[in-house]
């Protein structure tokens, strides 16, 4: 439950969803919340990329179901 609540601190600013461009996500958890409570803000953001391979897994699995509304990058790979 506190992981949750600090989850979406990440999303709010004064109690209103924030004016984000980018998404630096580690797990997915972000991402999910995001197209799940606040689509919206997914209109004005340009992309999101990925640190671990569970995270990478839940954006495969979205795009296979087409879910993911925003372009992702892989950087779990990246040196």
């Amino acid at each position: 439950q506190e992981y949750e609540w600090c989850l979406e601190q990440t999303i709010l600013k004064d109690g209103a969803p924030w004016d984000a461009n980018m998404i630096l996500d580690d797990g997915g958890d972000l991402t999910e919340l995001l197209h799940k409570k606040y689509p919206a803000i997914l209109d004005r953001v340009h992309g999101v990329t990925e640190e671990t391979t569970t995270g990478v897994h839940r954006l495969l699995d979205m795009l296979a179901k087409g879910e993911l509304k925003i372009p992702a990058i892989n950087v779990n790979d990246s040196v």
